[in-house]
């Protein structure tokens, strides 16, 4: 009888043996995945946090140029004004005759 009762207490010990480095197995396994995926939000965290920041400051940068180009284009527009005038006295002077012959003779 006690032979029956040390057997059975054998199996059942090495039953939970087996159990227990099943589990220890699975644990590793575990522990692994989880410094896996928290690798994996840091390193994501990390790369869009600075990206949010970079797309902001191009944002800006942006909109710095466009008002630059805004100002810089009402400058072009005010230079093509007087260069317009400039164009047209000129016509109008060269076009009559007394100045013109003047200025013949001043050459």
């Amino acid at each position: 009888m006690v032979t029956i009762v040390v057997c059975i207490n054998i199996l059942i010990s090495l039953i939970l043996l087996y159990c227990t480095w099943q589990t220890y197995k699975l644990k590793r396994q575990l522990v692994w995945l989880t410094k896996f995926f928290t690798n994996c939000d840091r390193n994501s965290y990390a790369l869009l946090y600075r990206r949010a920041e970079a797309i902001y400051l191009g944002k800006q940068n942006l909109n710095n140029l466009r008002k630059s180009n805004e100002s810089l284009q009402v400058k072009l527009r005010q230079f093509k004004q007087i260069l317009a005038l400039i164009v047209f006295g000129r016509q109008i002077l060269w076009t009559r005759p007394g100045l013109r012959n003047r200025l013949k003779i001043k050459r």
